[in-house]
């Protein structure tokens, strides 16, 4: 089968979305599949374009990139830049070579959109993976200009969505989102975003030595974007409440809060605060596994719009994770499934820095969330088990059977079974 995968982020990116892409695109080409993917060039998550190749015509994914604007700013106007540039680029290659289904990955919107015009030109079935919900994201994440592209980004949404032949989404909460844009549950598919646990490159000590981490210091990392989403303004607050508690607060990624974020760390002479870039394959994996906490950290506004890539990678570390999310968030969810560590609220410092203190006082409680969170990630976020969804999800697309695999049919009625409960106050609880 020929499949056509549009989305603007991709291999070398190490963060976010792209891994995923990437690995999806890897694992159809490895079932035999022809996949072409048409990508934008490699900014993520440091917003600063990057060069690399396109495919020669023989490799398997073959990968097309197209040039676009990179805002340095998270704006409205420079979202919507970056969104139409890269759509206008890449529209050239949908005529290079017929295809049998067409796929677009969301973020971004031109993603989508691409894939739709690849179906109007083949008149092959054409599916969306709902990686973000953009209208909600635009809604939700404080950045400016961004409330003003909700109805917009919602409006072409809608229409994209009631247009595919299928629809993908990696996290529960988007189900209801699409509903409200009168999309029929039938054509919804559940998926998950894979566990990236690759072999560590060295271990903790030496990782930690390498890292410039003492012995002694109890390390509570962050990994991962540094953007508004993240509301990161609160752990540098926990920070400076655990300034005298010899914890240290690391800040590992890229982002276009960054600059500013170390600009306020400066300001408060908080010498407890660290920043380290992106980490390569294993030698992320060790940088987790050599912390003592993982923290997930967004605004209070951010509800259904997204679920951290993150997430899946804390989780199969073995590593306790606090979460300072809303109690509403698809986040909150995932760590209530999960049994994975605490979750406190949004932008409460002084409850994330008691969260903190609680697991490096209590090693066994620590030790029993990292564990609850490994055997999660074994059972829902192994390859083996996702990998099937996706086979099942191509195959409603072209109209018949794809892949050997179960279809992952128990961990969706176990989330399912977990999305019935009581919904989280908006205190702090143990996820």
């Amino acid at each position: 089968m020929r499949i056509l995968i549009f989305g603007i982020n991709y291999s070398p990116e190490l963060a976010g979305i792209a891994p995923y892409t990437t690995g999806l695109a890897d694992y159809f080409a490895s079932q035999g599949h022809t996949v072409r993917v048409v990508t934008g060039i490699p900014h993520y998550p440091g917003w600063s374009p990057r060069r690399a190749r396109s495919s020669t015509a023989n490799e398997n994914p073959r990968v097309q990139r197209h040039r676009h604007f990179v805002p340095r700013r998270p704006t409205a106007a420079g979202r919507t830049l970056y969104e139409i540039t890269w759509l206008l680029s890449a529209a050239h290659s949908i005529g290079d070579e017929a295809a049998d289904t067409a796929i677009g990955v969301i973020p971004s919107l031109s993603g989508a959109v691409l894939a739709w015009l690849a179906h109007r030109r083949f008149r092959i079935p054409f599916g969306l993976i709902f990686q973000d919900t953009i209208g909600a994201a635009a809604q939700q994440s404080g950045y400016l200009g961004g409330a003003k592209l909700a109805k917009p980004a919602r409006s072409v949404e809608r229409f994209l969505a009631h247009r595919a032949d299928g629809v993908a989404i990696v996290a529960e909460g988007f189900r209801d989102y699409l509903a409200g844009l009168g999309v029929r549950n039938e054509r919804i598919f559940r998926v998950r975003n894979w566990a990236r646990s690759g072999a560590s490159a060295e271990s903790k000590d030496q990782c930690r030595k390498r890292l410039g981490w003492s012995s002694s210091d109890f390390i509570c990392l962050h990994a991962g974007n540094m953007g508004q989403k993240q509301g990161l303004d609160s752990l540098l607050a926990a920070a400076q409440l655990l300034r005298s508690e010899r914890v240290r607060v690391v800040l590992a990624g890229g982002g276009n809060d960054r600059q500013r974020l170390e600009g306020e760390t400066r300001r408060h002479n908080l010498e407890n605060v660290s920043f380290i870039d992106v980490q390569e394959d294993g030698f992320y994996e060790s940088m987790l596994q050599a912390a003592d906490v993982l923290i997930v950290n967004q605004r209070a506004s951010v509800g259904d719009m997204a679920l951290p890539s993150k997430l899946t990678s804390y989780f199969a570390s073995g590593r306790p994770v606090v979460a300072a999310v809303s109690a509403q968030s698809e986040t909150a969810r995932e760590m209530r499934a999960a049994g994975g560590g605490i979750v406190v609220p949004s932008e409460a410092p002084q409850e994330l820095a008691t969260a903190v203190l609680e697991l490096r006082d209590d090693p066994s409680l620590a030790r029993g969330f990292g564990k609850n969170g490994l055997a999660y990630s074994a059972q829902h976020l192994d390859q083996l088990a996702v990998f099937p969804q996706f086979d099942r999800f191509l195959g409603f697309l072209v109209g018949f059977e794809v892949g050997t695999h179960s279809d992952g049919a128990d961990g969706e009625r176990a989330f399912e079974a977990e999305r019935g409960s009581a919904a989280m106050s908006g205190r702090r609880t143990r996820a």
